[in-house]
């Protein structure tokens, strides 16, 4: 129920504030254009976590390291 809370919460901050709604085209286009959607549905991930293969936090970072893990700009809303 306090997830469901939450993603409500986020959805409607996306739903307010356009730079979250944005996102950058270019396939077939001389150059990138900057796109702002009307509609944005924000999308969950079910991450599994498990104490025995370690820190939960380092399991965290080690998923979510920028080294590694990128952001989509072609995909609104601009937040994983």
């Amino acid at each position: 129920e306090r997830l469901n809370a939450f993603v409500q919460a986020l959805q409607i901050v996306i739903d307010r504030h356009d730079i979250l709604r944005t996102s950058v085209v270019w396939d077939g286009l001389d150059s990138p254009v900057q796109v702002v959607w009307r509609q944005a549905q924000l999308h969950l991930d079910a991450l599994e976590l498990d104490p025995e293969y370690g820190d939960i936090g380092a399991q965290l970072h080690s998923r979510f390291d920028p080294r590694h893990y990128r952001l989509d700009i072609g995909q609104a809303p601009l937040m994983r």
